[in-house]
């Protein structure tokens, strides 16, 4: 691919990552579909046509398109952080974390994914770490996230897993005690 044409797809990309983040999904993946006509092997494009997808509620589909993107370009911890952040939407805690590590361990090493993205990936980490019951591991990983980036989002994120936690097992002991 050439500098002119990689702009130029990066432009449209551009252009329909904005409409997806206005919620314009229909005419978002009008243009990143035409992306990936045009070159079947543009990662970002696939990466962006995996986050229409799942927003509009089509899981498997979307890992399918995610893993795509990541087999186009085994280095962009983004594909990865989606299907991790797809399945732990679906409640599959176990599966997210082989993907959430990976995602770590690649946007560690790349300078252009900011902490911003870091915490993402440690927030959804911990999160299913939590899930699985996996506490003392979630806590390295919070402590490590906090060290890494400041932690704005993972002790938010820590917070509202620990007040989840506490009305679930509120309400599983209460069921217990009840019957209901």
């Amino acid at each position: 691919m050439t500098k002119i044409m990689f702009a130029e797809l990066e432009r449209e990309r551009e252009a329909a990552a904005r409409l997806y983040v206005k919620n314009q999904l229909d005419e978002a993946e009008k243009i990143i579909r035409r992306i990936i006509r045009r070159c079947p092997t543009y990662a970002p494009a696939w990466t962006l046509l995996g986050d229409i997808v799942a927003d509009r509620g089509f899981t498997k589909k979307a890992i399918r398109i995610y893993q795509k993107a990541s087999q186009l370009d085994p280095s962009d911890p983004e594909p990865v952080w989606g299907c991790a952040n797809v399945l732990l939407g679906e409640g599959n805690a176990r599966a997210v974390i082989p993907y959430a590590r990976k995602a770590m361990r690649l946007a560690s090493k790349q300078r252009r994914f900011g902490k911003e993205f870091l915490e993402l990936v440690y927030d959804v980490f911990a999160e299913a770490l939590i899930l699985d019951k996996r506490r003392q591991e979630a806590m390295r990983v919070l402590d490590e996230g906090i060290r890494r980036t400041g932690g704005k989002i993972v002790l938010r994120h820590l917070r509202r897993s620990i007040r989840c936690e506490s009305v679930n097992d509120r309400h599983l002991s209460q069921k217990q005690t009840t019957g209901f």
